[in-house]
């Protein structure tokens, strides 16, 4: 009797089971490509995992029983877009599923540091990376660096900073993988000041002449040659300096700041006499002259 019952009991439960299966199918899309030979997941309340495969076409098909599954794509190098990340109720055994999945390419990482020629770190230095007709902008921190995630592809990646020439380089990215530990060097733009160092009628030769930083600190000297030309090359871009001449026969003289944004090649000196006879000699021939 209870043999009896047992096996009635086992016909029911299997009787359940083969009732609550349902067959899901549906289709796997990059874009406007069908993906084949791609695992698909579906993952129910428990962690357990059921596969399939999708064939040539990128279609697929799959007995589940009635349940809400999670979907997720087994393959490296794939992910299923935000709208199909969700949960799927297949609670209905009467009802046809049928899905319309759509898939990218995992997101790769680019990441590096901004360094100026000393290979000091550069903070807030602009980064943009263009990515097929996409461009995303950052910029570094504190150290220098920088990290973007983006599409698999080639990509071209551009540092700039003020003051500095900006760098570019173009690599490409494999799917869901890294390119890190990249270094763009920036090189500081560099201009000159120059003129000629006169008392207003002629040129003074062997004049030393002292340029200052924005600190007050001395940063080169250079003397006028025969021709009263005097030169300061190699000045960074986007600096403030700032030119003393003092000597004993000609007043002392202090330029007004100078801000480099571009070659200063006509910046003349102009020195007064110590001696009110000469001053007033060279005042007579300028007027004469005039």
């Amino acid at each position: 009797m209870y043999k009896l019952k047992i096996f009635f009991l086992s016909l029911l439960v299997a009787a359940n089971i083969f009732a609550s299966n349902i067959t899901v199918k549906g289709i796997l899309k990059l874009e406007d490509t069908n993906l084949g030979a791609v695992k698909i997941n579906f993952i129910d309340s428990q962690n357990n995992i059921f596969s399939t495969e999708t064939d040539i076409y990128g279609e697929f098909k799959i007995q589940l029983k009635n349940a809400k599954y999670r979907v997720a794509i087994a393959n490296y190098g794939y992910v299923l877009n935000k709208e199909n990340d969700i949960l799927y109720d297949f609670s209905d055994s009467n009802k046809p599923y049928f899905l319309i999945l759509n898939a990218h390419e995992k997101f790769a990482i680019v990441s590096g540091k901004v360094v100026d020629n000393n290979l000091d770190p550069i903070l807030n230095s602009k980064v943009n990376i263009k990515i097929f007709n996409d461009v995303f902008e950052s910029s570094t921190d504190q150290f220098g660096n920088f990290s973007f995630t983006i599409q698999p592809g080639i990509f071209t990646l551009t540092a700039e900073y003020p003051g500095f020439a900006s760098k570019s380089i173009v690599k490409k990215i494999s799917k869901a993988s890294s390119v890190t530990n990249i270094t763009l060097v920036l090189f500081p733009i560099q201009y000159k000041i120059s003129g000629i160092v006169t008392n207003g009628v002629r040129a003074l030769p062997n004049i030393p002449i002292l340029l200052y930083d924005h600190n007050g600190e001395l940063f080169k000297k250079v003397t006028s040659s025969e021709n009263g030309y005097y030169e300061f090359i190699n000045l960074n871009s986007h600096s403030n300096f700032y030119m003393i001449v003092d000597t004993e026969k000609y007043k002392k003289y202090s330029s007004e700041d100078i801000y480099l944004l571009k070659d200063m090649t006509d910046n003349s000196i102009i020195l007064k006499s110590t001696d009110s006879t000469e001053e007033d000699i060279q005042i007579e021939v300028i007027e004469v002259k005039e």
